[in-house]
């Protein structure tokens, strides 16, 4: 083979195994600290006494929520098992607001440490996520503590839906190649002192989940082309 044509190959070579990469690999990137970028969603409100619930939709306005993940329990070279994810204390991180309900809009916020799980498939193209994040909302001056709100991928819940009756939402596994998912959670606000007592919040959010920094050529793989070309011209002048 020509000189040129074997860095032609090389540069294929490395070009091809970069354009592929999946947003997330396993077992690989674990431990790390990931970002669940949330893309907006839907908030469902179940007030009591009533026959119908409200449902509106959120801007997350390109937030997001950090975590850090361990080493799978039981990696193997596809990464099996179960990942332990942690969220790490947050205080009145705003991640989202709906359009004008009644007198003012809803705004959602995260408060406090969580905790969570990624259980790997078999064949390391997909996960189920679940992370307990305590919440709060606030509306009208009022606010609604969440603290038992686990966003999942892998849970159905049902809501009373806007008229009449009660729908189910659910989950979407993670798909590593892409990173999309859609994640669903739903908490019951307690405080016998407010008129809302008993309230059902539900929510589910589009999700970007995990995304890793990234890097259109990897530095391995530039390396492994650098160093077929580098073998190339010593063959080169081997040769001569």
């Amino acid at each position: 083979m020509k000189y040129w044509e074997l860095v032609l190959a090389s540069m294929v070579l490395v070009f091809s195994t970069s354009v592929h990469a999946a947003k997330v690999n396993v077992p690989g990137d674990f431990p790390g600290t990931f970002n669940m970028d949330l893309l907006g969603g839907n908030f469902y409100w179940s007030v009591p006494g009533f026959t119908e619930g409200f449902e509106l939709a959120i801007d997350t306005q390109a937030k997001a929520i950090q975590f850090d993940a361990s080493a799978f329990d039981n990696s193997s070279l596809y990464g099996e098992g179960t990942s332990s994810l942690t969220l790490d204390p947050i205080n009145d991180w705003h991640i989202g607001t709906t359009g004008y309900f009644g007198t003012s809009p809803v705004e959602f916020y995260v408060h406090g440490a969580g905790t969570g799980t990624l259980v790997d498939n078999d064949t390391s193209t997909a996960g189920d996520w679940t992370l307990e994040v305590p919440m709060y909302a606030t509306w009208n001056g009022e606010r609604f503590d969440l603290p038992n709100m686990i966003l999942t991928t892998s849970a159905t819940y049902s809501y009373l839906g806007i008229y009449g009756g009660y729908q189910t939402i659910s989950g979407t596994s993670m798909d590593y190649e892409t990173g999309d998912a859609f994640l669903v959670g739903q908490s019951v606000f307690n405080n016998p002192d407010s008129l809302f007592h008993g309230t059902v919040v539900t929510l589910g959010f589009f999700a970007n989940d995990p995304v890793v920094s990234a890097v259109p050529v990897p530095a391995a793989a530039w390396l492994f082309g650098s160093g077929l070309i580098g073998l190339a011209g010593f063959a080169r002048r081997r040769k001569a």
